[in-house]
Order: structure tokens, then C-alpha cells, then sequence
């Protein structure tokens, strides 16, 4: 490297340097330090090879001192700046990372080993277990890390982008909806085992992610195992189990909040954008202006009532929903267990709320999850799995795609109640519905809800002697679910508003007797 220095020939006067005495010892200092670290720098060459003394190419080496980076040729050859003492870091894709300070030396010789840790992971395929190392069909997997990293009140949702190969679509938020598709290269929805157990998806998009241990897909000639049954894939999941052999347990408690908001929804016009928006379609419409142009039906007086606050835009989607909803999650789980005996158990529980205003529209959830394991004998095993869930559904009568159509369509300039008045909602709707008034169970009626499901596994588990690797296993499965819907309709009224009017001595007539006088004088 080559570094130029300028100096100025031009002598400082001597009153000057007895002026600024510390000034210029410090311009001093600077300056030999300076010239005392670029001194220390130094080219470093070195290369980076395997254990069995193959170069690498394409490895990255890094001075965390200074961020300068180069990578290593196709000889596994690299240089790059760095001084005494600074650290060198040495990274390439499978080979353990390698850090190294740098000395008075100028040549480096890397060794990088091999990193096998994800090949000794243990991937659940069809009846049994292998290593990642030794597989040969198509089997992609994720495990509780990876699963619980998304938060999410749906499972299947939560595996969205994780596995290749794995589509999912989500089609409604609606709490309590659980409306997302699942299928494995297009194939359709593939078949759901849980613990060797065939479930639904339903089953499965209601399960705790924090009871779940790892999810596998199979796909291709690797689900045939499972018959004809699996012609769309399989998903295996493998709930958690006691791990402990000491004698000890672990409590863990985790707590989560979110919000969730609406994305990409239309935003409705105020009051004088609608009334200006009529008008132009009034004007630019040829039909009605053939042969005589038709009038606009908003004058001045119109737009001025809502300039100098009279009247009041109304807005049906706010007046209506909330901008965002929380939604809350608990979860407790003990993991503990000996030599003879492991246990895992899990309780979480869920809440989300709806858009509405109301807050009419909710779901709760309730899920719980019992794995014991007992070593009876050396070769036989024993297993209790015990699983379920518990939720509910809250909802007013009107669909939710039904009330986001009438608060979208309402005219801005038709007020939400008479007068302004809560007790009294407008009648005056485009579909003879007030969107606000429908979102209140309170007001319109209800719908709920209610789901339970148990499962319970019992499992035996032999060693066959004399053959290495051969098991018999006996399980015995009892499924018990529970639905509970009720639909209460309840009548409500709804309110339009008409002025007063007086006849001739100042009394109110009722509208029926003005039609009758329509030539009565009002009171001015």
C-alpha cells in the first residue's frame, strides 16, 4: 500500500507555537499515530483447506475489526489487510465456522472440518425415524423452533413458507373460521397423521404449536407406505414427550399479544366528495341528459350545511369496525421425567377478538396435551397420550362478507341514526339493513359455537429379541367430539324521521292529516 504525505515548507512563526503549546503536541500525537498504524498493517496471504488438505473456493474470510471481507480462489488461496492482533473469521456453506488472530506472521494456512450436526437431526418418516444423513426420498421436516417462530392462532398457517413443496392459503381471518387450504405440489390436501393416528385438518389447525415436536412431509413413492390414502402426500406430526433422565422437571410459561389490522381495504369518500361525484355522473350521463341536460341534485346549499359543520359526514366502516384487534395466548408446559419414567404435559389458552365494534365477534380455545412414557422392561415400553381441545365461536347472525358490503355501499350522506340518536338507527339503507345496527348480538341476535374433542393413545411397545431393530407395537386409539350450535334470531326496529308539521293555530298533525290538508300552511 502506498501512502503519500503533503507537508507545508512554510515555517510556523515561533509566537505561534508559544501560543497553542498543546495545540500542536496533540497534532503531533495524532499524526505519529497515524503513521504508527498504518506501519502496523500488513498483507496477509494465506489458504483455506479441508481436513483431508483439498482447497476450498468460494470461502468467506472476514476481519471483524475493520469489516473488510475477500473469499478464498479456486485454488483456496485469499489476502487481505489486517494488523497484529486483529481476528479473522473463516466461513464456508457445511464447514464449521474458524476464527484466527493475526501475529507477526504473513502467511495463514485455514483448516475447516466439516459440520454434521444437521445430518445427525432425526426425521419422523412413515412408521419410524431416520437420519437426515441417510435419506433418500423426498421428506422435508420442521421442528417446534421453527413452527413457533410465526404466531398465529392456526397451525396449518404457522407452516406457511417453511417446508418446499407445501402450499397454504389462508381465506378468511374470521376468528374462529380456521379457512385455509393445504396441499402438497398442487396435489390436493394430503392426509394428516398426528402421532400415527390419521386426523382431520380441522384437528389439526386447532392444536397448541407449542405441544407439537416436528412436522414431515412426505411426498412422492416416500408416503406410499400409508396406501392409496396418501396419494396426495402425507404431513406427519410427532407431539412433544418427556426428554429428562435425571430426575428433574422444567416449568416453562410463555405469554403472547398481538393485533391484527385490515390490509388493503378500500377507503369510502366523505360527504362532498359523494355529492361532487353524483353530480359529474349526473352531468356526463348521455341518456338522461338526451334531449335536455339534467340538473345536478346537490346544490350550494348542500355542500355548505357540510362545510360549516350542520351535518355530519357518516362513515358506516369506522362507525363499525375497530382500525385493530388483539388476540392473546398462554401457554404452560412441564417436561421432566427419570430412567423409567418421562412425562410432558401442556396447557394453552387462546383469545381473539373480532373487528366488530360490538364485540360481537370472538373466539376462545382451550387445548391440553399429556404424553407419559413407562420402560416397564428392557424391551418393552409403554405410552399414555392424552390430547384434546375446548373453543368457542361468538358471532352475530349477519355474515361478515354481508356487513362488509352494506358499510362499503352506504351513502355517506344518510346519517347511521335518526337525529343522531343511538336509540333510534336509520331505516333509510341500501339493503334495508343499518351494517352498524348488525354487528350488535345485543340488538339483532347470535350465533354460537361450541366444539370439544378428545383423543386418548394407549401404546405398547416390544423389543423382539434376537433381531436387532424389529419392534411389535400395539395401539389402541378413542376419539370423542362435541358440537353445540345455536342460532337466536331477535327482532329490532329500525327509524326514519319526520319533521314536525303544524297547522294553522300551531299544533302537530300527524303526517296522515297533512296529506289530507296538503294546502295547510306551515309554521314558519
Amino acid at each position: 500500500m502506498k501512502t503519500n504525505f503533503i507537508f507545508n515548507e512554510r515555517p510556523l512563526p515561533c509566537n505561534k507555537l508559544r501560543r497553542y503549546p498543546w495545540q500542536w503536541a496533540l497534532s503531533s500525537l495524532l499524526l505519529l499515530s497515524s503513521l504508527s498504524t498504518i506501519a502496523q498493517q500488513q498483507q496477509i496471504e494465506g489458504k483455506v483447506q479441508t481436513s483431508n488438505d483439498k482447497p476450498i473456493a468460494g470461502a468467506s474470510i472476514t476481519d471483524l475489526r475493520t469489516g473488510q471481507t475477500t473469499s478464498s480462489d479456486g485454488q483456496g488461496r485469499f489476502k487481505i489487510n489486517a494488523s497484529p492482533g486483529d481476528k479473522l473469521v473463516i466461513t464456508y456453506v457445511g464447514y464449521r465456522k474458524t476464527e484466527m488472530i493475526v501475529g507477526q506472521q504473513r502467511l495463514m494456512d485455514v483448516l475447516l472440518n466439516e459440520d454434521n450436526t444437521s445430518l445427525e437431526e432425526v426425521v419422523v418418516v412413515g412408521y419410524g425415524t431416520q437420519k437426515k444423513a441417510s435419506l433418500t426420498g423426498a421428506i422435508s421436516s420442521v421442528n417446534n423452533k421453527e413452527i413457533t417462530v410465526t404466531k398465529n392462532e392456526n397451525v396449518v398457517n404457522m407452516l406457511a413458507g417453511k417446508m418446499p413443496g407445501v402450499r397454504i392459503s389462508q381465506q378468511s381471518s374470521q376468528p374462529g373460521s380456521f379457512e385455509s387450504n393445504i396441499d402438497i405440489r398442487g396435489m390436493g390436501e394430503p392426509l394428516i397423521v398426528v402421532d400415527g393416528i390419521p386426523r382431520d385438518k380441522d384437528y389439526l389447525s386447532r392444536m397448541d404449536a407449542n405441544e407439537i415436536e416436528s412436522v414431515s412431509v412426505l411426498k412422492d413413492a416416500s408416503a406410499a407406505v400409508y396406501g392409496v390414502r396418501s396419494a396426495n402426500g402425507v404431513l406427519l406430526v410427532t407431539t412433544r414427550r418427556g426428554s429428562n433422565e435425571d430426575g428433574n422437571f422444567e416449568i416453562n410459561y410463555s405469554y403472547n399479544r398481538a393485533w391484527q389490522k385490515f390490509l388493503y381495504v378500500p377507503n369510502t369518500v366523505d360527504a362532498l366528495a359523494y355529492m361532487q361525484l353524483k353530480n359529474e355522473q349526473i352531468g356526463r350521463d348521455f341518456n338522461s341528459n338526451y334531449p335536455a341536460k339534467m340538473p345536478h341534485i346537490f346544490g350550494p346549499a348542500d355542500f355548505e350545511a357540510y362545510q360549516n359543520g350542520t351535518k355530519k359526514t357518516s362513515n358506516y366502516v369506522d362507525a363499525a369496525f375497530d382500525k385493530v384487534s388483539p388476540q392473546y395466548q398462554h401457554n404452560l408446559s412441564i417436561n421432566g421425567g427419570g430412567k423409567k419414567v418421562n412425562y410432558f404435559f401442556n396447557l394453552g389458552h387462546m383469545d381473539q377478538m373480532g373487528a366488530y365494534k360490538s364485540k360481537s365477534l370472538n373466539y376462545n380455545r382451550w387445548n391440553f396435551r399429556s404424553n407419559i412414557d413407562a420402560q416397564i422392561t428392557d424391551r418393552l415400553k409403554a405410552s399414555l397420550d392424552l390430547g384434546g381441545y375446548a373453543d368457542e365461536t361468538n358471532q352475530p347472525r349477519t355474515d361478515i362478507w354481508a356487513v362488509y358490503k352494506q358499510a362499503w355501499r352506504q351513502r355517506p350522506i344518510v346519517p347511521i341514526y335518526v337525529n343522531d340518536n343511538p336509540l333510534y338507527p336509520n331505516f333509510e339503507m341500501i339493503d334495508n339493513e343499518n351494517p352498524v345496527v348488525v354487528t350488535d348480538s345485543k340488538q339483532t341476535g347470535y350465533r354460537k359455537f361450541l366444539r370439544k374433542q378428545f383423543n386418548g393413545i394407549i401404546a405398547l411397545d416390544y423389543k423382539v429379541p434376537f433381531v436387532e431393530g424389529l419392534n411389535a407395537k400395539a395401539t389402541y386409539n378413542y376419539d370423542f367430539k362435541y358440537s353445540d350450535n345455536t342460532d337466536f334470531k331477535k327482532s329490532y326496529f329500525l327509524y326514519s324521521y319526520t319533521p314536525p308539521v303544524y297547522d294553522g293555530n300551531g299544533q302537530i298533525i300527524t303526517p296522515e292529516k297533512y296529506n289530507a290538508h296538503e294546502k295547510m300552511p306551515l309554521r314558519p
